[in-house]
């Protein structure tokens, strides 16, 4: 058996996948619990106090936003480095397969 045998090469990658998902969901759900605290406080706020925890809300929307973009980008470039790996490793199949066919590529 050879080493190495039967662990998939990209595993590390849909871990990281998995890891950036996991701390998202743990962001959105930070997101929310304060989103819903500040609408629940504009209830019992003067008129000034709204105004504040308005702004508040706004200001935390365009955070998450952001918060949104960056994983979209980091989702994006772990995908684009496994789509890389996916075709480096079958590049080196093809190549294995063609040596052992004794150089004879078939079509």
């Amino acid at each position: 058996m050879r080493p190495g045998l039967g662990e998939h090469p990209s595993s590390g990658k849909s871990d990281a996948i998995k890891q950036l998902t996991e701390a998202f969901k743990v962001k959105a759900a930070d997101f929310h619990k304060k989103q819903l605290e500040l609408t629940q406080s504009l209830s019992d706020a003067s008129r000034e106090d709204r105004a504040k925890i308005r702004d508040e809300i706004k200001a935390n929307r365009v955070d998450f936003a952001q918060t949104k973009e960056d994983f979209r980008d980091q989702v994006r470039d772990v995908v684009a480095k496994l789509k890389d790996q996916k075709q480096k490793l079958d590049d080196e199949v093809s190549t294995r397969q063609s040596e052992r066919r004794g150089g004879k590529n078939r079509g």
